[in-house]
């Protein structure tokens, strides 16, 4: 066994030696001067053949972004532009550490055939700040300029590659360490997704077995088609008449009507839309005119799985109160090649406020949608959003997790909240719903962001757990750079600090909390210490009304990180708010936790870029998930009282998780927002210690059948792996 994995290693795996022996980080962009830099997302650009994910900049431009370095480095970063071969683009990359310039580099590159040129800049030690600039040399035209998300590169030392080895074959063993290996080798992309649904797709021996089991109960659906070309809306209809369940009807415009015979769509499904003054109208009319039990849209061009409906009907069978359903989608190319899976997860309502996220197949109950206005003239441009908003806050929201929907390549998501009468919809939801809110585009286009008006008396302890001890190779305290950290970027006022330490604080601390509301508390123990316990006897000694968690290796990075915790953290069905963390050198260290992931619980994303898309943009919209991390954890002090705080069982690992599933079980919702982003300085080495076996056997006690299933994450993607890919049904647990 041991053989294979040398061979592996040293004669097929030469992606896994980059990975063993160097550190490769993409970064986050964090822009100076922006109101949120998570706002400046990248793209997958394809140039010469070339695909990069890459960042559109102006002429001129400048970028700036901050990092940290252990050790010495290279900066790679590709750059292009395309357009008029007349003009020239000069990229330049410069660096300056602690304050003081340092090397820099630059290079032309021409215009006319895009292709992509590199810079490399070496990067010393510390704290940097990194420069990337683009400025026309000649002529003025209307060019297209990429930045490609630049990449530090560096050697792993000895010991580094000794400890990563050392805790995967502790973990894993040698034939786990293997599979992982040859996992992680294998493409988690497109190649990956066509094999997945080549297997999960059911064939034609089961589709029969489907028909022929029969429903109790058969719910009659009728479908809006869209307009579009007569070969789109012939792909739909064929993709209609393929479907096991045919107690189906499809409602065509007068032009589709026109365009789709007897002989392409039989009588006993062809439905006119009654003529009405506006598309909008006729829709309302056809909601009066059909005695169908659920209605939905599809856009001309798209198809249906064939087992799609009978999917829909079996679950109104098991669910029979469900008034809105939808399901997981992709994206299928001319050829018919399957791709961009879009797996969603279960019913989040702050992730509904933040995008039209349940997408297409989408079905809703009539009488529910006539309950509640109808399609609405004012939202023409986003139906399904105002609609979902309207239904989702007061009705039963049911999620099939099986691929029953196919975008035709290059078709736009109507039901994307892309639009502005998207916008205008979750404006008027809140406006119906009572709430003093501001709605605004959020990091990503298609995302809004919701602000809530904060209430008075929301005063936040800031309880600060800590030893007094510096990171690794820094002779500065993490404490002293929390704390100041807090000073100089918390524009959020109404706050104290209660440290817990173990009877010793620095100096620098000491003086920097002269400048702070504090308290400061000492716990003494007896080993083995308890991470735990400690927490319990800081937070029972906080006077405010909400307790924010922080660890002392964490710093903030804007300055509202901490208002736009409490906006969520004060709704009553709120119960624990969770930030977007980062690792020194930009990459993603939390953006919430799934639970059941990589044994008991992993944070989704861990290590990707920082501006990361992954898992459908969720790193950039503020949405419900099982757990975040207790690093940087608001909560309110009645209810950390009401679920009994943290478990003294669970010393060391788990103790925030198993903290938020009793704050989930007592009734309350888990919220992740990307707006706080904060600095977490815990060491980012692979398998920088093993989980305790004792507490991952005690979470299994705990909580048996919720590990196997969480609600906000899909059961199409991996449990091994915690970067949102297809599950491996041969290695999947």
């Amino acid at each position: 066994m041991a053989g294979a994995l040398l061979h592996h290693l040293f004669h097929r795996g030469r992606s896994t030696l980059r990975t063993l022996f160097f550190q490769r980080r993409p970064l986050e962009l964090l822009i100076e001067g922006a109101s949120d830099a998570s706002a400046v997302a990248p793209e997958l650009v394809t140039l010469g053949g070339v695909s990069r994910e890459a960042l559109h900049a102006a002429l001129p431009s400048e970028l700036v972004f901050r990092t940290r370095m252990p050790r010495r480095a290279v900066l790679v970063v590709h750059c292009a532009v395309v357009g008029d071969p007349s003009a020239t683009v000069r990229f330049a990359a410069a660096v300056a550490a602690d304050g003081r310039s340092a090397q820099a580099t630059d290079s032309v590159v021409e215009t006319g055939p895009g292709r992509w040129q590199r810079l490399r800049l070496p990067i010393p030690a510390g704290p940097q700040a990194i420069t990337l600039q683009a400025r026309a040399e000649s002529g003025a035209p209307a060019l297209n300029v990429w930045w490609g998300e630049p990449t530090l590169l560096w050697r792993k030392v000895p010991r580094e590659l000794r400890r990563t080895v050392a805790f995967a074959l502790r973990a894993y063993g040698v034939r786990g360490t293997l599979q992982r290996l040859r996992q992680h080798d294998a493409a988690a992309g497109p190649a990956a997704y066509a094999r997945w649904f080549a297997r999960s797709a059911p064939g034609a021996a089961e589709l029969v077995s489907l028909r022929a089991a029969g429903l109790a109960v058969r719910p009659r659906i009728a479908l809006f088609l869209g307009d579009g070309a007569d070969e789109q809306l012939t792909r739909t209809v064929h993709s209609l008449l393929s479907q096991i369940y045919q107690d189906w009807e499809v409602w065509l415009s007068a032009a589709a009507w026109s365009a789709l015979t007897e002989d392409v769509l039989p009588p006993r499904h062809r439905r006119r839309l009654p003529d009405a003054a506006t598309p909008v109208a006729a829709l309302n009319a056809a909601l009066d005119a059909t005695a169908a039990d659920f209605v939905g849209t599809l856009a001309a061009g798209d198809g249906l799985a064939p087992q799609a409906l009978h999917e829909i009907a079996a679950r109104l069978n098991d669910e029979p109160d469900l008034d809105l359903l939808y399901s997981d989608e992709d994206e299928q190319t001319e050829s018919g090649a399957h791709q961009s899976p879009h797996f969603k997860p279960g019913w989040s309502p702050e992730y509904l406020q933040s995008r039209m996220y349940f997408g297409r197949l989408t079905v809703v109950r009539r009488t529910v949608v006539r309950s509640t206005g109808g399609y609405r003239e004012a939202f023409a441009g986003a139906l399904d959003y105002d609609l979902a908003l309207r239904v989702a806050s007061r009705h039963r929201v049911g999620h099939v997790p099986r691929v029953l929907y196919h975008r035709a390549s290059g078709n736009e998501d109507l039901s994307a909240s892309t639009h502005p009468d998207a916008a205008r919809a979750l404006a008027d939801y809140w406006r119906e719903q009572g709430a003093d809110v501001e709605v605004s585009d959020g990091a990503v286009a298609g995302v809004r962001r919701t602000r809530h008006r904060i209430l008075p008396g929301a005063r936040v302890t800031i309880v600060i757990p800590t030893d007094g001890r510096s990171a690794p190779g820094e002779s500065e305290p993490l404490l002293v750079r929390c704390l100041r950290g807090l000073l100089e970027r918390t524009s959020y006022e109404d706050y104290e600090v209660l440290v817990a330490d173990n009877g010793y604080l620095p100096e620098q601390a000491r003086r920097l909390l002269d400048h702070l509301p504090h308290t400061r508390v000492s716990y003494s123990y007896q080993p083995p210490f308890n991470f735990s316990e400690k927490i319990n006897f800081a937070v029972v000694r906080a006077a405010s009304p909400y307790v924010l968690l922080l660890n002392d290796d964490v710093e903030p990075i804007n300055r509202d990180w901490l208002s736009a915790m409490v906006e969520y953290a004060q709704l009553k069905e709120v119960g624990a708010v969770g930030a977007k963390l980062f690792y020194p050198d930009g990459r993603l260290q939390h953006a919430g936790v799934a639970i059941g992931v990589s044994g008991v619980a992993a944070h989704l994303l861990h290590q990707q870029p920082g501006g990361t898309r992954g898992c459908d943009g969720i790193a950039h919209a503020i949405r419900n998930c099982s757990a975040v991390t207790g690093a940087c954890l608001l909560t309110r002090r009645t209810i950390y009282a009401e679920v009994g705080g943290f478990n003294p069982r669970l010393r060391v690992d788990f103790n925030d998780v198993d903290f938020c599933l009793r704050v989930r079980r007592a009734g309350y919702r888990i919220v992740f927002t990307p707006y706080a982003r904060l600095y977490h300085h815990e060491s980012a080495s692979f398998g920088m210690r093993a989980q305790r076996e004792d507490e991952i056997a005690a979470m299994r006690e705990l909580w048996q059948g919720d590990l196997d299933r969480d609600p906000y994450y899909n059961p199409n993607q991996s449990r091994d792996f915690a970067d949102c890919r297809v599950a491996d049904p041969g290695n999947d647990r």
